[in-house]
């Protein structure tokens, strides 16, 4: 009987010294080849364009836009002299491979590290093992493997980013610490503690490693005094502990000094003096990681788990007793539970709990809290891992229970040993499978990558046609994506945002695109100031610019505004054909939007950054559709506008910030109109003059009776308030059916006809509503308007040079 069988029977075997269980030739190849699959797997699955969290970080260091903050800084420093090197356009080229480069590195890394994690507690074991080595090396591959493909790891690492080399940094630094544990090198404590003081000083979550890796340390020192550290020998222990904080502090001041050189070199604002003004963004960045709710989950979900998993481990993989049932059952549950967290299941998804606002705005913090999921996962895999394949439970109970008796048949023995051994083998191959299979081909993200490439083009689009200018007035949220996109195009453009407001930034940002004294006063008063003085005043600048938003401006001074093209207007004007393709490709990415949602893709899968940006995109085509519907129904094109608005309330049906503010207002509604019938809800909207509202409940008064007065001129007077006055006419002229003496249906009648340049008619139907209401002020201004038109349009100075009398373009 060999000697694998005398063991499973429960005799007396001879004892195996445990070989040192240290980082091998086999540990690093697979580290290798987990840095070359996923650095392949984000190569082959990339993003389209540059990934928006990082728009702000490349115009920073492309020298666009001047830094706004001290940390981090190293990265600003390190793509600039790219930049410098070989151009913005060939400089992100090389990033989006450098990303994914690191990323894969970072994760070859982070399989290192947890196996340093499980050298150090597989190290006190006493009895050899084969299969533990397999285990520890397969569970700390898939742990690497789910951290890599974690949704916020994956993210950052599509492009060579800040977060990025934050995470690698944080990785290599605790991994050069475990090893210093395992292997006692004096040289290895050094880097890790110079590493950990280059982190710190970019990030506070930096000093919060560090206070980690000291009590691992403490805790080492105190329970496991077999580790024969040399920081445990008196005589090299104090020397050695000066030498690494003096590597921690000269990497902490070095990098700091490096930081306020790069926040110089790129012309930073700051509010105060340097050292302050570190000392506040630190302190904001560790405040604004996570709202209160997001710390507690991630203290409860991700590190209380993690914490408990590493304490109970060495008990739990100790092969000399059973496993508790209720450890094992606490490292299912967490491994489980994390797991969740890793594979991106959005029921178990703790960032997407809330779609109110955003628990975690740092995607750094998030990617810390997935290496602590990771090493969750990985803990739980060993322990049922050793649970399943080291641990001999019949040579267990015979030595706890010797009143058991050996009285089975030894052949039936010997087979269910062979038919047990068989499972193991098969779950050995099916579990790692079942699991990757629930993480790596979800990071072909293809509803996020749809997002992300219709946000890429609706960028490429505005810059299109932005043209030649140097300015475009806009709403503030895709400012540093269309600076940088058209500094790449080799054409700077400055963006002015109606939404910022007069902090010392928020000015040097809008200053940069003033050209004499008068503009940079108008600057820093904001850009509503800056378009209504260049309106009045300055030909010249408007005709430089593009507008996303500010046409109010125009009706203000009594000017027709510029027509809008697909994404943006040009004062300038546009010619007929670039117009033209600027609205058809406007309307192709309306449809691939509207195709995202009838797909029923999973748009959680995309993150909040970019929900948030495809849902202002989204909302940004259908408001300059409907500015589009204005002009087609002002230039007598009924149809087109219909066609507009159309497309234009799709895309905001499925907005589901637009149909949250509709759905609020609509709750203020019912609660004073919950018991009102459409007739009676209609009736109350014309008193509010809630034309909105007043259109909502014709439409049902309208299919029972077709000419009820009121409901067609609910109908008529919302199509008047959204200035489609081709439609406006047709339902104020139902209303005349049952009420032909009505005087306010003839005076909006004529305020339509006026719009739209019939002169004649618009005077007839005045002076009818006159004759029914004689006296009214508001009558007679609507004649005396008409008069005022109709002679400026016979002396030929009449709504612009550029109109016909039929208010149509020449």
């Amino acid at each position: 009987m060999t000697n694998v069988d005398e063991e499973y029977l429960g005799l007396p075997v001879s004892v195996k010294a445990a070989p040192a269980d240290g980082i091998g030739l086999v540990d690093w190849t697979l580290a290798a080849v987990l840095t070359v699959v996923v650095a392949g797997l984000m190569i082959v699955w990339p993003f389209p364009g540059i990934y928006p969290d990082v728009w702000n970080d490349i115009a920073i260091a492309a020298g666009i836009r001047p830094a706004v903050a001290m940390v981090p800084g190293i990265w600003h420093l390190i793509v600039t002299t790219l930049f410098r090197g070989c151009g913005l356009s060939a400089g992100v080229a090389i990033l989006k491979i450098a990303g994914p480069l690191l990323n894969g590195l970072c994760a070859g890394t982070a399989y290192l590290l947890l196996r340093e994690m499980l050298a150090l507690t597989s190290r006190l074991r006493l009895q050899y093992s084969p299969q533990r080595f397999m285990i520890a090396r397969l569970s700390s591959f898939l742990g690497a493997l789910f951290f890599a493909c974690s949704d916020p790891v994956w993210k950052a690492g599509q492009l060579l980013s800040p977060v990025t080399l934050l995470m690698f940094l944080s990785v290599l630094g605790v991994f050069l610490f475990f090893a210093f544990l395992r292997c006692s090198r004096l040289s290895v404590a050094y880097g890790s503690m110079l590493v950990l003081g280059v982190l710190s000083a970019e990030t506070p979550m930096g000093i919060i490693l560090v206070l980690f890796c000291l009590g691992v340390y403490l805790l080492a020192a105190r329970h496991v005094l077999s580790l024969d550290m040399p920081l445990m020998n008196p005589f090299v222990g104090q020397i050695s502990k000066w030498h690494m904080t003096f590597l921690f502090v000269a990497g902490f001041l070095a990098t700091v000094a490096l930081n306020c050189f790069s926040f110089k070199m790129h012309g930073g604002v700051a509010g105060g003096s340097l050292p302050g003004t570190y000392a506040l963004r630190v302190w904001e960045l560790l405040l604004s990681a996570a709202s209160p709710l997001g710390w507690i989950i991630a203290i409860g979900i991700v590190l209380l788990p993690c914490g408990v998993s590493a304490s109970l481990l060495p008990r739990a993989v100790d092969e000399e007793q059973f496993l508790p049932y209720h450890i094992g059952a606490l490292f299912l549950v967490t491994a489980l539970l994390t797991y969740a967290q890793l594979a991106s299941l959005d029921p178990l998804w703790m960032w997407t709990w809330s779609s109110e606002f955003s628990m975690f705005s740092s995607g750094y913090l998030l990617c810390l809290l997935m290496l602590a999921a990771a090493a969750t996962v990985t803990f739980g895999l060993v322990v049922l891992g050793v649970d399943t394949f080291c641990r001999n439970h019949r040579r267990l109970a015979i030595q706890m229970f010797a009143e058991i008796q050996m009285d089975e048949d030894e052949g039936q023995m010997l087979a269910s040993k062979r038919f047990l051994a068989t499972l193991r083998r098969i779950g050995l191959f099916v579990l790692p499978l079942v699991l990757a299979a629930g993480v790596v081909p979800g990071r072909k993200l293809s509803t996020a990558r749809q997002m992300a490439a219709i946000l890429d083009d609706y960028v490429n689009e505005t810059c299109t046609e932005c043209g030649d200018v140097r300015w475009v007035f806009t709403d503030g949220v895709f400012d540093t994506a269309i600076e940088v996109v058209s500094a790449i195009r080799g054409h700077g453009v400055n963006a002015l945002s109606f939404m910022d407001g007069n902090s010392h930034s928020e000015v040097a940002l809008r200053m940069r695109g003033g050209v004499d004294a008068e503009d940079a006063l108008a600057m820093r008063c904001g850009a509503a100031t800056v378009l209504r003085t260049w309106v009045k005043d300055k030909p010249d600048r408007l005709a430089a610019s593009a507008l996303q938003l500010g046409l109010d401006a125009w009706k203000r001074e009594g000017k027709t505004p510029p027509p809008c093209s697909g994404v943006l207007c040009r004062p300038a004007g546009m010619d007929d054909a670039a117009r033209s393709r600027g609205v058809e490709a406007a309307k192709a990415l309306a449809q691939r939007i509207l195709d995202v949602y009838r797909h029923g893709g999973r748009m959680s899968s995309a993150g909040a950054t970019i929900n948030r940006l495809f849902l202002f995109a989204q909302w940004r085509l259908a408001r300059m559709m409907r500015l589009r519907a204005e002009y087609a129904d002002a230039s007598g094109k009924p149809e087109d506008a219909q066609s507009e608005i159309k497309l234009a309330d799709e895309l905001d049906k499925h907005n589901s910030a637009v149909r949250n503010i509709r759905d609020n207002m609509e709750r203020m509604r019912q609660l004073t109109m919950s018991k009102m019938t459409p007739r009676e809800g209609l009736q109350l909207a014309l008193v509010r003059a809630d034309f909105a509202l007043a259109r909502k409940y014709a439409e049902p008064v309208l299919e029972a009776d077709p000419s009820d007065a009121n409901a067609n001129f609910g109908m008529g007077m919302s199509y008047y308030a959204e200035k489609q006055w081709y439609q406006a006419e047709v339902f104020l002229r139902r209303c005349l059916l049952r009420n032909p003496k009505e005087p306010a249906v003839y005076n909006n009648l004529a305020v339509v006809q006026l719009m739209t340049g019939r002169y004649e008619a618009a005077m007839g139907n005045a002076r009818k509503a006159l004759s029914l209401s004689p006296g009214s002020a508001e009558i007679e201004d609507t004649i005396k308007q008409i008069e005022k038109a109709r002679s400026l349009a016979e002396s030929g100075d009449g709504r612009g040079e550029d109109e016909n009398k039929d208010g149509t373009k020449k």
